[in-house]
């Protein structure tokens, strides 16, 4: 098992783009805490496209990166990405960029969620989700 690295952010967003100029430069479009469901009924809700940017540091050997989103009240698993291999350059106080799209989402009730990054088996890192 590889050892984790440290994450600098994990962004959850509506979308990003990078800087054709600056390669570790983002500009972040509609950045996410909650969402709220305006469908009647709000749920179950199936949220079109999650996106998730992570800057990440301190790596030194590849390894399998996955987002995994769990319904904090039960702990149970909604959704998640296919596994992504991250490889990091010889620096490694280097920053990696990592990107995660998850199409079709599926919320069943609102509350409170866990957007987690796995690393190489791992849970490294999570952001909470509010959904109203």
């Amino acid at each position: 098992m590889a050892v984790a690295p440290i994450v600098r952010y994990m962004i959850l967003c509506d979308d990003w783009e990078a800087d054709a100029d600056h390669e570790q430069r983002f500009t972040i479009h509609g950045l996410m805490t909650g969402i709220r469901s305006v469908d009647d009924p709000p749920y179950p809700l199936l949220y079109e496209e999650l996106r998730i940017l992570l800057l990440l540091t301190e790596g030194y050997e590849a390894g399998d990166a996955q987002i995994i989103c769990v319904h904090e009240e039960t702990d149970i698993r909604m959704f998640g990405s296919p596994k992504h291999r991250v490889v990091f350059s010889a620096d490694p106080v280097a920053i990696v960029s990592v990107a995660f799209r998850i199409k079709d989402c599926r919320f069943p009730q609102s509350g409170l969620y866990s957007v987690q990054f796995w690393y190489d088996g791992q849970m490294v890192a999570e952001c909470p989700l509010r959904l109203r």
